[in-house]
């Protein structure tokens, strides 16, 4: 199967008229595009060139091969993953019935590096929502503009009928390459036709020349004159006796005193390796990749200062740009102009930035020490499957950090704030991810059940956070336990003594964590309840207005939560290890 899955000659123009015929038109009937070399070149022929179809796989399976999820911005950062809207199905599982994602996202980047151009029809349902997006061929479409600041229609020629259908432009995802002046672009087969005919002229040479036994030529010596009829016999002798590889080696018979002489080529010019090898790294010039990437690995170190390195800088320079103007692009013609604040699709990147083994454990290490990373973090950025029982889930900080500038604490409480700051990041993470999982199955849902079925909604929303709270607890435990322990170990070294964290003090702290995610639970059942109820009962969109305070958890809860938490939590747990060291006290006493 084609790499493009069928390839014509281009021919779009900017016009529906033809006044004077393009050059396309000119060298239609000799199939491209003619070079100085003699080689016709155009699309198809291009990706006879070893080294251009080797350029053009890799960009095509490298782009396809990314994860494409959608996102949806957190306030005031961040992103969760949105799996169950429309648009995710798209990009990452099928934008078509025939096509999965990969398949389809690897045809539209070939187009882009043949055509610089590549084009999909937008397929809608009756609600004006993106039901599919099918690829079109580039040389089948063009674009008309029929005033300065009128809408582009995109003409599509329909390959079984031959039918001019005229698109408009939300009805075409179009992906656009480099531009100059007007509505085409830059096609890069037309750019560097003459390097890509070179080498196509410099494979063919190489397989006529094995094809005659590598014998470019040979000189007979006759002492006389050949009638025309001998004449005749020895070139069809010649022919059929030393063309091929099979019939290399042959002895020659030769008549009439006549005499052979072989005009030889150096090695080099029969092997054609350096010239070959120089056409592919011309092609990786004009696709700015890496040379070894193409199979050239005589100058692996040309690029930087390793086969490392060159990845990496391969992923920054190369694919970067391919990515960024995929990324635009869908959210400037796919998504809805509603969501186009809170949504967006990102390519993930990550796992082919990643350096040696050493490097990344070093970065890992570095990441848990300041407490941006837990072990199951760090697990799952390695594919691997989380801690058992929650146990990865704990984030660590040093106890001996303070704000820049801030004066050395002089009692308990000083260092207890400094904790609780510290602390923050970790209970808003947690509180978050919390947040997350609440917004998901009740948008899902709300999108089923409302507002024709607001009660039945209600009664889900009490089944649903009943069964939440434990959700709650595997979530804020770890983050608590960890507070609590720091809280008590800097509440020994206040009142210098050890062995504060007895059963009784460990009771307390679990009858806190048991009472917060009480609390949290009944107020959002409470606040979802309240919201669904009081849109339908005005009329409004009851899913709308979910969304909008589901949007707003991440700020209003999730942030104040973690800073009111941090500071009643410390005092409580300090309170309560200090009642526990005197309550040791008096009974030693």
């Amino acid at each position: 199967m084609s790499l493009v899955g069928g390839i014509w000659e281009e021919r779009a123009v900017d016009t529906g008229k033809i006044a004077n015929p393009p050059k396309w038109l000119a060298e239609f009937f000799g199939g491209g595009s003619l070079t100085a070399s003699g080689i016709r070149v155009d699309a198809e022929t291009a990706l006879h060139n070893t080294g251009f179809l080797a350029c053009v796989n890799l960009l095509a399976d490298m782009l396809a091969s990314l994860p494409l999820p959608v996102y949806r911005r957190l306030q005031p950062r961040g992103k969760t993953r949105v799996i169950d809207h429309w648009l995710y199905k798209l990009l990452h599982d099928e934008p078509n019935p025939e096509q999965s994602s990969f398949v389809w996202r690897q045809t539209l980047q070939a187009h882009l590096c043949l055509w610089n151009n590549a084009y999909a029809e937008i397929e809608r349902d009756q609600g004006r929502r993106i039901k599919a997006l099918w690829p079109l061929p580039p040389n089948k479409v063009r674009l008309v503009r029929e005033g300065p600041r009128a809408p582009i229609t995109y003409w599509v020629e329909r390959t079984k009928t031959g039918e001019q259908v005229p698109l408009e432009a939300d009805q075409v995802f179009h992906l656009p390459g480099l531009k100059t002046v007007g509505l085409g672009s830059l096609s890069r087969v037309d750019l560097a036709k003459e390097s890509i005919g070179l080498g196509l002229a410099a494979e063919e040479f190489a397989a006529r020349l094995f094809s005659g036994d590598m014998r470019p030529s040979m000189v007979y010596e006759i002492p006389g004159e050949l009638s025309d009829k001998a004449f005749a016999r020895l070139t069809e002798w010649r022919q059929e006796s030393r063309r091929g590889l099979s019939k290399a080696h042959r002895s020659e018979l030769l008549e009439e005193g006549m005499k052979a002489h072989e005009v030889g080529i150096p090695p080099e010019a029969a092997q054609m390796i350096e010239s070959r090898q120089f056409q592919k790294n011309d092609m990786a010039t004009l696709y700015r990749i890496p040379p070894h990437l193409i199979g050239v690995v005589d100058r692996s170190t040309s690029w930087g200062t390793g086969i490392e390195q060159q990845n990496i800088g391969f992923v920054v320079y190369t694919l970067r740009p391919w990515l960024v103007l995929w990324e635009q692009e869908i959210h400037r013609q796919l998504l809805p102009t509603a969501e186009r604040g809170s949504l967006f699709a990102e390519f993930v990147v990550e796992g082919l930035l990643r350096g040696d083994f050493k490097s990344q454990m070093e970065g890992f290490r570095i990441g848990r020490e300041i407490g941006i990373y837990n072990a199951d973090d760090i697990l799952e950025i390695q594919n691997r499957n989380p801690l058992p029982d929650d146990a990865g889930q704990k984030y660590y900080v040093p106890l001996n950090w303070q704000e820049v500038g801030a004066k050395p604490a002089a009692d308990g409480a000083s260092s207890r704030d400094r904790i609780a700051r510290a602390f923050r990041g970790v209970f808003a993470d947690a509180f978050g991810r919390i947040i997350r999982r609440e917004r998901a199955d009740v948008m899902r849902a709300a999108e089923k059940m409302l507002p024709g079925q607001s009660a039945d909604f209600e009664r889900w929303v009490e089944s649903f956070y009943d069964e939440h709270a434990e959700f709650v607890q595997r979530q804020a435990a770890p983050a608590f336990s960890s507070f609590a322990e720091a809280i008590v170990a800097d509440t020994e070294a206040s009142v210098e003594t050890v062995g504060l964290m007895t059963p009784q003090l460990e009771g307390f702290i679990s009858g806190y964590i048991g009472e917060f995610d009480r609390r949290w639970v009944e107020t959002s059942r409470a606040e979802v309840i309240a919201v669904a109820r009081d849109a339908c009962t005005d009329g409004g969109d009851a899913i709308a207005a979910l969304q909008e305070r589901f949007d707003a958890w991440p700020a209003l809860r999730a942030e104040q939560a973690a800073g009111a938490e941090a500071v009643a939590a410390a005092e409580a747990v300090a309170r309560a290890a200090l009642e526990t060291e005197g309550l040791r006290g008096a009974t030693a006493s």
